[in-house]
């Protein structure tokens, strides 16, 4: 049976660049980035490969889109909250976001994509104005906003085991962990706080950091950058 037979009828003559998007999200959900041919989403849709270049240029500008969709739900922080609020909500929300879709974390680190939605762009516009606001200069400024991606990158990536899994079910094999297994091993330390590790869950680790991240940032409010 060909493509188009396999054509799944609601999908006949509506080929558009958001229904490609959307095949594309579903299967770096599924897959991951590995999974992600530009054959394999056409034979999502039930068409040939060719004709997603209608709408899309390429992989790159797939990719693009996908991420772009996927960050427009970053959460507008209101204007009339302190700059430290504003910033905790715009942070949990990315975070949310990434840990909610751990494979963007590896669409946006090693394909270098740079999405252009103006919902992601205002994100951005945000950040720098929160940073502004709490005193920075354009350097530190820039030091605060790659900072800022560092941290919720690298906590995804611990929360999910290296991208592998939800934060919840990172969570349940953790919970599964032998920590009997230091009791011989001569860390006394690492042996008392393994009851913890069950316990404190990934949003704790973010709540933690954030508050230091903040606390560094009012610390650096109207220094001057060294050498």
């Amino acid at each position: 049976m060909d493509r188009k037979a396999r054509k799944p009828a609601h999908q006949r003559g509506q080929l558009s660049r958001e229904a490609i998007v959307e095949a594309a999200a579903a299967t770096l959900a599924a897959e991951g980035l590995p999974g992600l041919t530009m054959r394999h989403v056409a034979d999502k849709l039930g068409v040939e490969a060719m004709s997603l270049y209608n709408h899309v240029r390429d992989k790159r500008d797939l990719l693009d889109g996908v991420a772009g969709r996927t960050l427009a739900g970053i959460t507008t922080p209101d204007p009339a909250q302190p700059w430290p609020q504003r910033l905790r909500t715009l942070v949990l929300s990315l975070y949310d976001i990434l840990a909610a879709n751990p494979w963007l974390v590896m669409v946006l680190t090693t394909e270098q994509i740079e999405p252009r939605e103006p919902s992601v762009l205002s994100a951005m516009e945000t950040a720098i104005a929160i940073f502004e606001e709490a005193g920075l200069d354009p350097p530190r400024c820039v030091s605060a906003f790659r900072g800022l991606l560092a941290l919720c990158f690298g906590l995804v990536l611990t929360h999910t085991i290296g991208l592998r899994m939800s934060p919840a079910e990172a969570d349940a094999r953790f919970a599964e962990a032998d920590v009997d297994q230091w009791a011989n091993a001569g860390v006394p330390r690492l042996v008392a706080l393994a009851p913890q590790f069950l316990l404190t869950k990934p949003r704790d680790d973010l709540r933690f950091m954030l508050d230091a991240y903040i606390a560094a940032l009012e610390g650096q409010s109207g220094a001057r950058m060294g050498p």
